[in-house]
């Protein structure tokens, strides 16, 4: 197998997955929480400050200042001695001098004895340095886009992007931002699309057209949600983009008002219909590729397909409508194609496992080592989803004001479908957990995208984040090894001098 070139109102009426939200403000390699532990995402451990909408007039960009890393504020060196070279024996024996006449023969002096050599002295390794663990960011601030502010049109908004284009430095964030946005236009609106593909570009460039038309590109990540509930992130030469993760997880609630139906609507207004072979299946986009910055191509996301099935599942549960169960069935069919042919599941296979199993990406890398983008929170979000789906399509649906109506046939095999992916996927990472254990930390995953096999361990808020869901896991499936490694895994935490209390 080729590695190194192939690297959640509160209860919310989504409860996605139970996915507790350890945040972290990672980009969205993921990646992409609330105070209820229901559905969130890693980026969720923070606080949960939401800008209210803007007043009429243009305020000034929210992130105007840099971020500043660690390494730009680190303490300057200590001074320094020039070190001393130890001094020489420069002692030379005294120059004889020859004598006029041949000296009277003098007894010689005996030899002294050799000294012995003194017995080496084992060298002493050099101190351990302790283990420390990455810290986390903190999390981006957020916006919410007012209707009256956004571009009439998808025409308008690329005529605002080219003309902002055009008065940006060439070389500039801003410029490589635009360019990208501007792109996803040119290739999937001015030539044939799906239906759903051309919606989720046509928001994103009124997204882009709104901030970009007022501030300049952001100097860090930046999260903002449109009118009826979408979720948007920023990330450098991308620009905003839709993000089906951070919409469903309810990021820091910050759409927490907006029931499921009327979610679940906006979603499926970007839901594209793909086939993998002959089977059909409902797909929420990215478009951009982590590892390729500039590169489009639109791609498949493992949590983003869980997160759905369980927003629709709960939609038909609030309406007893069918078509969301329906729905469901489409997002949940993404895990039975494989990511070569467009879906979400890989068949991860180690000699150290000795045994194949599926594995749910969080972004999927079609052509490329099974492990890439195989994020192992974003593994985990999805076998909780995929359980709560279940749950959620064979409770009786709450339809106000009815009795409750007897459930659909197709509700059924949407059940029955996502207890046997979680099934399956709980098997494979019950097996595969050693592997994501440095005997001191987790790691984030496996392969994540740009850097090399089993070397990007997770920072404080993802490995108390796997703790978490390792917990959440070990009372569904009691019998596996989830519990024991919850356990291991809280012991490091401990042995590393931090703590995984909420900021």
């Amino acid at each position: 197998m080729s590695r190194g070139f192939s690297p959640l109102a509160a209860i919310t009426l989504v409860c996605l997955g139970g996915a507790v939200g350890f945040a972290s403000a990672h980009a969205v390699s993921d990646l992409f929480g609330s105070e209820s532990h229901q559905n969130d995402s890693p980026l969720a451990l923070a606080g949960r400050e939401v800008i209210e909408p803007e007043p009429p007039d243009p305020a000034p960009p929210p992130v105007a200042e840099p971020v500043t890393s660690a390494s730009a504020t680190a303490p300057r060196a200590p001074e320094t001695t020039e070190a001393r070279e130890p001094e020489r024996n420069a002692r030379t024996s005294p120059q004889e001098q020859e004598p006029a006449e041949p000296p009277a023969a003098a007894p010689k002096a005996a030899p002294e004895p050799e000294r012995a050599p003194e017995p080496s002295r084992p060298v002493e390794p050099a101190p351990t340095q302790p283990f420390r663990p990455r810290q986390s960011l903190s999390p981006p601030p957020t916006r919410r886009i007012r209707q009256i502010d956004l571009p009439q049109s998808t025409a308008r908004a690329r005529r605002m992007l080219r003309q902002r284009l055009a008065a940006a430095p060439n070389d500039g964030a801003t410029a490589s931002d635009l360019r990208f946005v501007l792109e996803l236009g040119k290739r999937f609106l001015d030539t044939p699309a799906p239906t759903g593909r051309q919606r989720a570009i046509e928001l994103t460039i009124t997204t882009n057209a709104w901030w970009f038309s007022r501030w300049p590109a952001p100097s860090r990540a930046v999260v903002v949600r449109d009118p009826r509930g979408r979720v948007y992130t920023y990330r450098a030469g991308r620009g905003f983009a839709l993000n089906p993760v951070a919409t469903t997880g309810r990021w820091r609630d910050i759409n927490i008002e907006v029931p499921a139906p009327r979610l679940a609507d906006a979603l499926l207004e970007v839901a594209v219909q793909r086939r993998g072979g002959s089977r059909r299946f409902l797909a929420w986009e990215y478009y951009d590729v982590p590892d390729q910055p500039g590169a489009v191509r639109p791609g498949t996301s493992g949590m983003a397909q869980g997160r759905m099935a369980s927003l629709l599942a709960q939609a038909y549960r609030e309406t007893g409508e069918g078509r969301f169960a329906e729905a469901s069935l489409g997002a949940l069919s993404a895990f039975t194609v494989p990511v070569d042919r467009g879906g979400v599941v890989s068949q991860v296979d180690e000699p150290e496992v000795g045994q194949a199993g599926p594995w749910y990406v969080e972004r999927a890398y079609p052509g490329e080592s099974a492990w890439k983008g195989g994020a192992l929170n974003g593994f985990m979000v999805s076998l909780l989803n995929l359980r709560g789906t279940r749950k959620r399509l064979i409770e009786p649906p709450l339809a106000v004001g009815q009795s409750a109506p007897p459930r659909l046939p197709v509700a059924e095999q949407a059940a029955r479908l996502a207890e046997s992916l979680a099934d399956a996927g709980a098997e494979t990472l019950d097996r595969y957990l050693p592997l994501h254990d440095t005997g001191e930390w987790s790691y984030y995953g496996l392969l994540t995208p740009g850097r090399p096999w089993r070397t990007y361990v997770a920072d404080v808020n993802y490995h108390c984040y796997h703790v978490d869901l390792l917990n959440q896991l070990a009372r569904i499936y009691p019998k596996r090894t989830f519990d024991e490694t919850a356990n291991k895994w809280a012991g490091y935490v401990e042995k590393a001098e931090t703590t995984c209390d909420r900021p």
